[in-house]
């Protein structure tokens, strides 16, 4: 086992102005990096507040064109409503029926109630039964699909050929 002490001399041999002009242009290129990161940051923070108001816009759009669909699609329930009862008596449970079958084809189909219910208005007038209409509403839909016309202009067609 040693004892006692050692000494141990390093000599660093280093040209010190160099390595202060290497630490000045570090700390200028940090500098330099700090103010474009600073610079990046104020331009995405403006970019984010621009979009952020378009995400509000939309929203309220998105709201109000909700609201006005809602609207035009009662609209479009009352005037079936109406026309079920003049034309063929219909009830109130029958004429909530016609709304469960119209969910139900839509559904099924694919196709829009607000178109299924203007086609069902029209031919339940020419028809004057809700049951021989929703029979011809489902020809009509056949016919659409296959041959690609919409589905007013063949339940119009099916509704003047059933007037005479």
């Amino acid at each position: 086992m040693a004892t006692g002490n050692r000494t141990l001399k390093l000599s660093i041999l280093a040209d010190v102005d160099d390595l202060k002009k290497k630490l000045g242009e570090a700390d200028k290129a940090v500098e330099s990096n700090s103010s474009k990161i600073s610079e990046f940051g104020k331009k995405a923070a403006a970019a984010f507040a621009v979009a952020a108001a378009a995400a509000v816009a939309y929203g309220t759009k998105l709201a109000i064109d909700g609201v006005k669909a809602a609207i035009e699609d009662e609209q479009a329930q009352l005037r079936l409503a109406a026309a079920l009862k003049t034309a063929t008596g219909a009830t109130e449970d029958q004429i909530k029926a016609t709304e469960d079958m119209i969910l139900k084809t839509s559904l099924a189909t694919g196709v829009a109630d607000d178109e299924l219910r203007p086609a069902l208005q029209r031919l339940a007038v020419s028809t004057k039964s809700t049951e021989e209409a929703q029979k011809l509403l489902s020809l009509a839909l056949d016919v659409s699909k296959g041959s690609g016309r919409d589905l007013e202009s063949v339940a119009n067609a099916l509704a003047k050929a059933h007037d005479g």
